[in-house]
């Protein structure tokens, strides 16, 4: 049987979404568990989530690095150099992925150029696509007299994915706005493969009214869904300062379903903006940040809700929030900033067959227009209809299943 090599973050045994660190994880973890039985994948993963090395079915785990210890790279290329019979290479590419120390990020092409010497084809599934750093500049606490800083970083950053370009045999993304960001800097569009963010089937979700009652919302609450880490270009500030502002009446409930970063913790200028998201909600009786929720009770809250709102900052990658929304045939709606979904062509269909635009299912950055957006899809039935209908459309192209199968076209 051919073996294919992982390099990735990886849940522990028996769990999904258990790495509190990444959610590439359970991305890497979906991923493999859909492709081809005919192969053996052998995952070198992060010990964050569990030190055991463990095997499950196909998948051979083995825990063979730490979070920002420079001795990983070395420990990973000892492991590779084992799998002499091993050709291919799948690298979950994501900026965060061995820690916070800058230099591993540095490194991470060095990795790559000594992996293909060792005769390796490379993979990379890119997690996320940042070549303008000013899409997350207040992030890093670069404000306007940073300007030229953020140029230079821009170009810094540009050349590191051409550098990754030039070193894989295939580069995957997940959608077509990312896709053309790539070709924008010179990187080979033939390399380029487009699947988009898989999407798991939930076997019987919890009633409605059943997860309303487990977690105390009214049957007449309008409960809008916001999942995943509070940060920055998730834009977690903007609707929690959105809602306080302008969502005092009318029954409608925010749920903020998700804690701090782990990977940014640390550093000071996260600690103060989760301190002023916190505050901000405190005394916000219509708000509730529920911190990291265990793997058992997401569907809950899934179930519970009437709309997943994704008020991204910028398009970096593709959204795990807005996997789960479909999983759970929610209707969403996203900013403005993330209009460039509609570029994809699953996505452009869904938008067709639903009778719907992409002005129809997003909204400005701004609270106006945000309250707007969401009081008209509270008041018009047919037109959260209409959405509810381009999810169900979306959860069918971007099954689980069908992803697998785009994967074993790319790589076998």
């Amino acid at each position: 049987m051919e073996e294919i090599l992982v390099i990735s973050t990886y849940p522990p045994k028996g769990s999904l979404y258990g790495n509190k660190f990444s959610a590439v994880a359970s991305y890497t973890k979906n991923t493999l568990t859909h492709m081809s039985k005919s192969v053996i994948f052998t995952v070198f993963a992060d010990e964050s989530a569990g030190f055991e090395t463990y095997g499950e079915k196909n998948i051979a785990v083995e825990k063979c690095w730490k979070r920002n210890d420079l001795r990983s790279f070395l420990h990973i290329l000892k492991a590779i150099k084992k799998r002499t019979n091993s050709k291919k290479l799948l690298f979950a590419f994501e900026f965060g992925m061995f820690g916070s120390r800058k230099l591993l990020l540095g490194l991470i092409p060095l990795l790559l150029l000594l992996i293909k010497a060792m005769g390796k084809k490379i993979y990379i599934v890119s997690h996320g696509v940042i070549l303008n750093f000013s899409d997350v500049s207040k992030q890093v606490g670069i404000g306007e007299e940073g300007k030229f800083l953020l140029k230079v970083m821009g170009l810094i950053l540009k050349t590191y994915y051409f550098i990754l370009g030039l070193l894989s045999t295939k580069i995957i993304v997940f959608e077509e706005h990312l896709r053309l960001s790539l070709i924008s800097i010179g990187v080979d569009g033939n390399k380029i493969h487009i699947i988009p963010h898989g999407v798991c089937e939930e076997p019987v979700p919890p009633s409605k009214g059943g997860a309303r009652k487990k977690l105390g919302f009214d049957k007449n609450d309008f409960v809008i869904l916001c999942f995943g880490f509070l940060i920055w270009y998730k834009g977690s500030d903007f609707i929690v300062k959105a809602f306080k502002n302008k969502f005092k009446n009318g029954g409608i409930k925010l749920v903020m379903a998700g804690g701090g970063s782990n990977i940014h913790k640390s550093e000071p200028i996260y600690t103060r903006y989760i301190s002023s998201l916190y505050k901000n909600a405190e005394d916000a009786p219509n708000i509730k940040i529920t911190g990291f929720l265990n793997e058992k009770d997401i569907k809950y809250y899934f179930s519970a809700c009437d709309l997943v709102v994704l008020p991204y900052r910028a398009f970096i990658s593709a959204s795990g929030p807005l996997s789960f929304a479909l999983t759970y045939k929610k209707p969403f709606v996203v900013s403005r900033s993330l209009s460039g979904y509609a570029e994809t062509e699953d996505f452009k269909k869904a938008l067709k067959v639903s009778d719907l635009n992409i002005m129809d299912i997003s909204f400005p950055l701004e609270e106006e227009g945000f309250y707007e957006k969401i009081s008209a899809l509270k008041r018009d039935k047919k037109l959260l209809g209409k959405a509810l209908k381009l999810s169900r459309e979306l959860f069918i192209s971007r099954n689980w299943q069908k992803i697998g199968e785009l994967y074993n076209e790319v790589l076998l």
